[in-house]
């Protein structure tokens, strides 16, 4: 039987979701190091939209509040999350340029896996945002978008995640 490895959500979604982002970071600290021993793939701890938290209603810096997590875990992967297609909001995409220097800066603060959703699957946005987070040395994650509707069929999950694949092992090569 294969393993059954658990990501843990509970600094950025639990956060997100219970908290409405208001956790500061003196109130996670604390539990950092126990979550560390629990054996977790990856803690799932930042995004762009804690970014804008972080600053404008926490008044907290979001490099340090990622440095400090970092100091404190030891042994699991810190991972974030960001859009496909234009990572803080929702406009257009940023260029190729800001997204290498986004990745590379909390790469250096202490995020080691990236999660580039797109919540309209575009294979394209996805691939290149992790194109860049492999540049930087960073673990990247497809995650597809799942949805029900008449458009949003096996089949096209199917073939999302089969162009999934494919872009990756184009990138190793």
């Amino acid at each position: 039987m294969k393993d059954i490895k658990l990501i843990d959500t509970t600094i950025r979604d639990g956060n997100q979701s219970l908290w409405a982002t208001r956790m500061t970071t003196p109130m996670l600290l604390p539990a950092l190091e126990r979550m560390d021993e629990a054996g977790f793939l990856h803690l799932d701890v930042h995004s762009a939209l804690h970014v804008d938290v972080c600053v404008r209603y926490l008044k907290e810096s979001p490099w340090e509040r990622v440095r400090l997590m970092a100091t404190r875990i030891k042994r699991t992967p810190l991972r974030m999350g960001f859009r496909g297609g234009n990572i803080t909001g929702f406009s257009t995409r940023p260029p190729e340029d800001f997204i290498d220097l986004w990745v590379c800066k909390w790469r250096e603060h202490g995020i080691d896996v990236f999660w580039c959703h797109d919540g309209l699957i575009d294979i394209d946005n996805i691939g290149r945002n992790i194109a860049i987070v492999k540049k930087h040395g960073g673990y990247g994650v497809a995650p597809l978008t799942f949805t029900e509707s008449p458009v949003h069929t096996d089949a096209l999950y199917a073939c999302k995640a089969a162009d999934v694949i494919a872009r990756s092992a184009r990138m190793r090569s």
